[in-house]
């Protein structure tokens, strides 16, 4: 998508990213980030039990991953900190800023996050990150 599209569109630019697997657009103010990968259970496993250290009171957790699991709202805001990476923000910023140079993410929320069993041993996670993000058009 070149700076041409995103003008000829200027509400919505969409960008894919070969370095790291993502999908991310801009509607007005707001931005969107999808990031799906594949990954081994341990570090499924390691993610899911921090983020849910603090609600263990709350919730009863199993001695084994379940094979789908969608985060609910409140899992999502014990996850959030662990799983929106900021260098990984400043790359997208980065490769967006190719595309629309004086783009800037000013807040971001984790917005869903879903894990499905892909065989022994692995995970297919994907994540929705949203936000405000500026722009000069």
């Amino acid at each position: 998508m070149g700076l041409v599209d995103s003008i000829l569109n200027r509400h919505s630019l969409k960008v894919k990213s070969k370095a790291v697997p993502f999908h991310f657009e801009i509607h007005g103010d707001q931005y969107l980030l999808e990031v799906e990968s594949i990954l081994d259970k341990a570090l499924v496993w390691d993610l899911f039990f921090k983020g849910v250290k603090k609600m263990r009171k709350k919730v009863s957790v199993g001695e084994d991953l379940p094979v789908s699991f969608s985060a609910n709202p409140q899992q999502l805001k014990a996850l959030e900190k662990l799983v929106i990476n900021k260098d990984f923000l400043v790359k997208v910023v980065k490769q967006v800023q190719k595309d629309v140079p004086t783009f800037t993410i000013l807040n971001s929320r984790l917005d869903s996050l879903k894990w499905n069993a892909q065989g022994i041993g692995k995970y297919t996670q994907k994540i929705v990150i949203k936000g405000v993000c500026y722009y000069e058009e």
